[in-house]
């Protein structure tokens, strides 16, 4: 029984710092470099495809991620008139 505690424990412990280590590249990622943004006035007709086309148009699928989560976007539906913060330099 003591010898299921200690490896408990030191499972316990184990995951932490594998959880830890995990996380931190995510975190990171960015940390170097400095997002410069843009602010987009959204037009009737627009979508995520084609602004990602417009400002970066080797990695749509990466940008259009980016721009959801930094507009706080659930949905690819834009609604006309509304304001994108749109990074230039990722």
């Amino acid at each position: 029984m003591k010898n299921f505690i200690k490896l408990f424990v030191i499972m316990y412990f184990l995951s932490g710092f594998v959880i830890n280590f995990v996380k931190q590249p995510l975190n990171s990622n960015n940390s170097d470099q400095e997002i410069t943004t843009i602010q987009y006035k959204i037009r009737s007709g627009d979508t995520l495809w084609d602004i990602a086309d417009n400002y970066n148009p080797s990695n749509k699928e990466n940008f259009i991620n980016e721009l959801m989560i930094i507009n706080n976007l659930d949905s690819y539906l834009l609604e006309v008139n509304k304001i994108l913060v749109i990074p230039i330099n990722i």
